[in-house]
């Protein structure tokens, strides 16, 4: 599903994905982060993500900051995961992590800018099965779920909503 976010939501967005780089920053967690190259790219591009997944699902975003880990990005339990336009590199499957809940809806959204794609969904336990598990550029072993592999965001949208378009 194709979003487009308009020119005042890329600011928030934008802005909100500051103030988390700049709190990860104040508590050192950033330090932590050595294969990450461009955090304030993925700062700002993940909060741009969960804004677009919020609108495809038909849901309020609320731009939560110092919640990482206590609170799922869309509630109840959707993770949202976000990758640079679509390319070649890993065909921009979606990640799942160990520390991730198996309960958890985890969304793939691809794109950049004010344009976004929401590639589908997949639960957790869905997720964490052995064909998909991963170990690229030296990180640490993950799940990466292909594209093909997801359900369509629709699909979610209409379980969130209980069952009503």
């Amino acid at each position: 599903m194709s979003v487009r976010l308009e020119w005042h939501e890329v600011l928030m967005a934008a802005q909100i994905g500051i103030q988390r780089e700049v709190e990860a920053i104040k508590r050192s967690s950033a330090d932590r982060r050595p294969n990450i190259k461009h955090s304030w790219d993925q700062c700002i591009r993940g909060a741009l993500g969960e804004l677009a997944a919020c609108k495809a699902l038909g849901v309020f975003w609320d731009g939560s900051v110092n919640t990482y880990r206590r609170k799922p990005d869309i509630m109840p339990n959707i993770q949202v995961r976000t990758r640079p336009e679509d390319g070649p590199r890993l065909q921009y499957d979606l990640i799942v992590r160990r520390s991730d809940k198996d309960t958890d809806a985890f969304v793939l959204v691809a794109g950049q800018r004010s344009a976004f794609v929401v590639r589908g969904w997949i639960t957790g336990r869905e997720a964490k099965v052995p064909e998909n598990m991963r170990n690229y550029d030296g990180h640490e072993m993950a799940w990466f779920v292909p594209r093909s592999s997801l359900r369509p965001i629709e699909e979610l949208a209409h379980l969130m909503h209980g069952g009503r378009n």
